[in-house]
C-alpha cells in the first residue's frame, strides 16, 4: 500500500474517534479512558476534571468556549490541585481572548483541537478553566487520562 494511502486510512480512523495506540512520554499502549466535561454560564477558575489517580495525567485534546456576556474576555485551561485548582494553578494553554458579538476584531466563541494532547508538567492534578474577569462564560473540555 503506498504511504498516502496509508496517512488517508490512518487519518479515517482518527476522524471516526478510534482511539489506538499513542506514545505519551515514552510509553506506548492503548489509552481508551476518555473523558470530556462541560461548564456553563461560570464565572470563576472553574474544575473541569478531578484529580488525576497517582502517576496518571490527564492529556487535553480539545477545548471549545464561549463568552456569555456582552464583555470582551479571555479564558486559558490550567491545572492544579485544591479546589478549582487552587493550589500550584498553572497554565496549560495561553488566554484565549473573545470578543462578543459587537466586536469584529475577536472571536466570542474558540475552538481547539491539539493533534499532539496537551500534557500537565504534573501528574496527580485536575483540569480546570480561569476566566480574566468574572464574567459568564461557558466551555467543554476532552481529553483522556493515562500515566
Amino acid at each position: 500500500m503506498k504511504r498516502s494511502s496509508t496517512l488517508t486510512i490512518s487519518l479515517l480512523f482518527l476522524l471516526a474517534g478510534t482511539v489506538g495506540p499513542q506514545d505519551i512520554s515514552g510509553k506506548s499502549g492503548t489509552y481508551s479512558n476518555r473523558w470530556s466535561c462541560f461548564v456553563q454560564a461560570v464565572t470563576a477558575t472553574t474544575q473541569c476534571r478531578a484529580v488525576a489517580p497517582a502517576g496518571e495525567r490527564h492529556y487535553v485534546t480539545s477545548v471549545h468556549i464561549s463568552n456569555l456576556v456582552a464583555t470582551a474576555k479571555g479564558v486559558d485551561v490550567v491545572f492544579g490541585t485544591g479546589t478549582n485548582c487552587a493550589t500550584g494553578i498553572t497554565a496549560l494553554t495561553h488566554v484565549f481572548q473573545m470578543g462578543t458579538n459587537g466586536l469584529t476584531t475577536s472571536p466570542f466563541l474558540i475552538h481547539a483541537r491539539f493533534m499532539t494532547p496537551l500534557v500537565p508538567a504534573t501528574a496527580a492534578t485536575a483540569i480546570c478553566l480561569r476566566p480574566t474577569a468574572a464574567t459568564s462564560f461557558g466551555a467543554t473540555v476532552t481529553g483522556f487520562t493515562a500515566p
